[in-house]
């Protein structure tokens, strides 16, 4: 009996040790998947870090999240936010006859800056033509003899616009005809009632000296 007795507080415990570590784990994996979320900076005047009054204002107060690559790539693969639609190269269909108006929308190169030999150019990807998210990519391009030390480019938004910006594929931008490519994913949930519009803002060091250029950007394709 007294063995018997034993094994019953042997049995509770065991039970006792499984549930608490379940309701651990439960715990953890909950953090972990809220942590994963998308973040944005909405910007207010006592908020502003050194520097980042002059180019945020009432209509431009909501900073680019900063994406890594994987985040970048998710939504390169699907920009409109849901699943695929069950079609593909292997479907057994012949293309001859079904492309007339599925092909991907095309839109001209915009030149978003283009002063003291500093160009910014965008290029845009949109394979949904109805997606609230198109896809942008960002060449800056330098034309001057001097190599730019520390390139970077911030983007200030409306509110009612998202943008998570990729990694840039440099933080010097060489001289004469030398090239940095960024991944930006604009998401407009207003598409069709409000326009997409941002604000430039590169920071770099020529010389030694550091430099900084703004633009507001407005003039971007009306059918994004």
């Amino acid at each position: 009996a007294a063995l018997g007795g034993a094994g019953a507080v042997i049995l509770l415990l065991g039970i006792g040790v499984f549930v608490w570590r379940r309701r651990g784990a439960a715990a953890g994996g909950g953090q972990g998947r809220g942590g994963s979320a998308p973040t944005y900076f909405s910007i207010a005047d006592e908020d502003l870090e050194s520097g980042q009054a002059g180019y945020c204002d009432e209509e431009y107060n909501l900073l680019a999240k900063m994406g890594t690559d994987n985040e970048m790539i998710s939504i390169k693969k699907d920009p409109s936010g849901g699943g695929g639609d069950g079609w593909g190269e292997d479907d057994g269909w012949d293309d001859d006859g079904f492309d007339d108006g599925f092909d991907e929308m095309s839109y001209p190169t915009l030149t978003a800056l283009d002063r003291g030999g500093i160009k910014v150019l965008f290029d845009f990807e949109k394979p949904d033509p109805e997606a609230f998210t198109t896809i942008v990519n960002a060449t800056y391009r330098n034309a001057t003899s001097d190599d730019l030390m520390g390139f970077t480019c911030k983007v200030a938004v409306p509110k009612y616009l998202q943008v998570t910006m990729g990694p840039p594929s440099s933080t010097v931008l060489r001289g004469s005809g030398g090239a940095i490519t960024q991944t930006m994913n604009v998401t407009n949930a207003q598409r069709g009632r409000k326009p997409l519009k941002m604000r430039l803002v590169l920071e770099y060091k020529k010389g030694g000296q550091a430099t900084t250029e703004q633009q507001d950007v407005t003039n971007f394709p009306a059918e994004l």
